[in-house]
């Protein structure tokens, strides 16, 4: 009797069960290809407005840190190989030996230096670099040793591989820039390092070890951003289509997510901010439609209960509080720089427009204001309602003084991650569809080169709504562009997209073409209804009321006893411990009269854009002041409901956009002269008792 595996038939159909079996690994390594592709870093150069601020930065807190940040003392252990032992917290986080701070540095100082050419730059950027190659182990291991052997309480061992998380993305755009394959192999051996670890040691300890106390909560970092180094590693695939990074972008997904049984994702603001993208970037691993629409549901879910207010700011002075909405409350500088980051990573995968719009919201109205003008000093948090700046006073925030002063030295993450913002959203300015087409993603003045295509994109965008792009193409070319979901209308060089159309094509012809770019805005009034208040809107910036501002110096001495003694002035024997202030100068508790729509007009034109002295354009509001409407731990009361009721005589009050105005005021009460229709606000008292402020939430 013959067996079915001796026939033809059976040797036929195992060949083809291998074929299919083949072919499924294949497609089990592989990924779906990005809808959109970034240019090589330094492709894009700044023009403008834009590059004036870049160049700013140059010799800002990015640029100049690593002179005097103590976190980037030559023996840290990203580019130190000294005796470091085992973690121990205190000395880890009083020394830096080495964690998350260098990282954070270096991934925004590498894409400045490379946007902006700084020779000074580019050559700290060789120097880390070539450090950090000679950090590493055998078995692809680099960086802090301290972090690869973090102790748990049963004596044994776990990594703690948050910073390698960040530091391969600034590796990987150094690489970008450079060229320089001794990082691509580094990245690599670092990939092995990470296979190779126990699935139950990756990441995060097994259940019930707990941290000793020596290492503290910091390794626990690494649990709930986790999926920051998915994005690195599939674009790590898409350079070398190695298999090995999919499977660890596996690896990765299995010991970060767990089904969210609570009504939020995270309550910590930086948390979020990174979190929320996850699911939709590792889709397009897996194809899963649900996991690609799950980071909206946690955007807006979050939103309609923290935010409500401008521009995705929502209220979390670190950690969102019950009863803690009002736009009295800000975010964490880091949080604007994360945003951006989330937005471009889920705009690559899926190229859609929203993640552009929200981009630019970030960019165009919170992120500025989290430094002074110069760039020199960052603060802690940033709010949508925002009178008064001071190092101390509490202002009702989760977290002691000084949280909203500017300081050149304080605030840890944010002081080495908060210039994120604009370095990401240059890069990011131009892409490469996949099938082709150059598309103009988001709009500031610029100018680039790739595949034989030369532009100049000139613009006063955001702070006007038309453009020149001169283009120079070695054969006939399509080219896309974003259509804002502000605009009334949009064409480019005379084709105007259809209303509701978010992309809109244009061909141009081998040789040089010029197109004009129009875009028309409107003023709005936004309710938020949560908030009992509006805002108001003209295109791609909201408005604030122009508060004066007056800047003065505090500063820090330690008394004989220990303690603080706040001193007027810079001249003190503690020069770190130096602090800008911010007083208002003119009044700010204004309601607004929807009755009258606002107007707008131009300024004179000034590439410091970002300073409430030199607005390029500004709105004239009709309002009435609220004499109710007080200060109450230094920061405007909460919103009562609305229409407030006021007999104060109408007022035509200037409005500033929003990025100008460090003191700011963008989510106001409506008002009514009506006593009937009118709601009589109440005084409250100046300060609130902190023991019985909301709590942190807990779902």
């Amino acid at each position: 009797m013959t067996k079915m595996n001796d026939t033809p038939i059976a040797t036929a159909v195992a060949v083809l069960l291998l074929a299919i079996a083949c072919a499924s690994k294949v497609a089990a390594d592989e990924l779906q290809d990005c809808e959109l592709k970034r240019l090589p870093l330094g492709s894009i150069c700044p023009e403008g407005w834009l590059k004036h601020q870049l160049d700013k930065m140059t010799d800002g807190i990015c640029g100049r840190l690593y002179e005097y940040g103590k976190f980037l003392n030559p023996t840290n252990g990203w580019i130190s190989r000294a005796e470091q032992g085992e973690l121990d917290n205190q000395r880890h986080w009083n020394e830096g030996t080495g964690w998350e701070e260098q990282p954070y540095w270096f991934r925004s100082f590498v894409k400045l230096a490379a946007l902006t050419g700084n020779e000074r730059m580019l050559g700290v950027c060789r120097d880390w670099t070539e450090k950090m190659l000679a950090t590493r182990d055998p078995d692809g291991w680099y960086g802090p040793q301290p972090l690869k052997r973090v102790r748990l309480k049963d004596g044994t061992f776990m990594q703690d591989i948050w910073g390698h998380m960040v530091m391969n993305e600034a590796l990987l755009s150094w690489y970008d820039y450079s060229g320089d394959r001794r990082v691509m192999a580094l990245l690599s051996g670092f990939c092995d390092f990470c296979l190779a670890v126990p699935e139950d040691r990756f990441i995060h300890p097994p259940q019930g070890n707990g941290y000793a106390p020596a290492s503290g909560w910091l390794p626990l970092i690494q649990k709930a951003r986790a999926g920051d180094m998915i994005s690195t590693l599939f674009r790590l695939y898409d350079v070398t289509k190695d298999a090995k990074f999919t499977r660890l972008s596996d690896k990765v997904w299995r010991r970060y997510y767990v089904k969210r049984e609570s009504l939020f994702l995270n309550i910590h603001n930086v948390n979020f901010c990174q979190m929320f993208s996850y699911p939709s970037i590792y889709a397009r691993r897996t194809g899963d439609l649900a996991l690609a629409e799950e980071s909206e549901y946690w955007l807006k879910q979050h939103w309609m209960t923290w935010g409500q207010m401008p521009r995705c700011a929502f209220a979390a002075d670190e950690n969102c509080r019950v009863g803690c909405i009002d736009p009295r409350y800000g975010l964490e500088s880091c949080s604007w720089g994360e945003y951006v980051r989330s937005f471009q990573n889920l705009s690559d995968h899926r190229a859609e427009t929203k993640w552009a719009d929200r981009t630019e919201d970030v960019v165009f109205n919170h992120a500025p204001c989290a430094y002074t003008p110069d760039w020199n000093e960052v603060h802690y948090i940033t709010a949508c309602n925002q009178t008064v700046i001071d190092a101390r006073t509490d202002h009702d925030y989760a977290n002691h003084p000084p949280m909203n002063a500017y300081s050149h030295t304080e605030y840890r993450c944010c002081l080495y991650n908060a210039a994120m913002p604009f370095p990401l959203f240059t890069e990011n300015l131009v892409k490469r569809a996949r099938d082709g087409a150059l598309v103009f993603w988001m709009y500031a003045p610029c100018s680039g080169k790739t595949d034989g295509v030369e532009w100049k994109l000139d613009t006063r965008y955001p702070f006007r709504e038309t453009a020149r792009l001169a283009v120079n193409a070695a054969k006939p070319l399509v080219l896309r562009f974003r259509v804002p979901a502000w605009a009334k209308a949009f064409s480019v060089g005379g084709t105007a997209a259809t209303p509701g159309v978010r992309m809109l094509d244009v061909k141009v012809p081998a040789g040089g073409s010029t197109l004009d770019i129009a875009m028309k805005a409107e003023c709005e009034f936004t309710p938020w209804a949560r908030q009992n208040g509006i805002s108001v809107d003209r295109g791609p910036l909201t408005y604030s009321v122009a508060i004066g501002e007056r800047y003065s110096k505090v500063s820090v001495v330690k008394g004989d006893s220990g303690s603080v003694i706040w001193v007027e002035g810079n001249n003190n024997r503690d020069a770190d411990r130096v602090y800008t202030e911010i007083a208002p100068t003119t009044p700010w508790n204004y309601g607004i009269d929807v009755t009258a729509k606002p107007v707008w007009k131009e300024c004179v034109w000034n590439d410091d854009c970002f300073v409430s002295s030199n607005a390029c354009c500004e709105l004239s509001v009709r309002c009435r002041r609220i004499p109710e409407w007080t200060l109450q731990d230094n920061e405007p009361a909460r919103l009562q409901l609305s229409p407030a009721y006021s007999s104060e005589p109408l007022e035509t009050v200037r409005f500033t956009p929003l990025c100008c105005q460090r003191l700011r005021l963008s989510v106001l009460p409506q008002v009514t002269d009506n006593a009937t229709l009118g709601y009589r606000w109440k005084k409250v008292p100046p300060t609130t008792d902190r023991k019985n402020r909301a709590k942190i939430f807990s779902p």
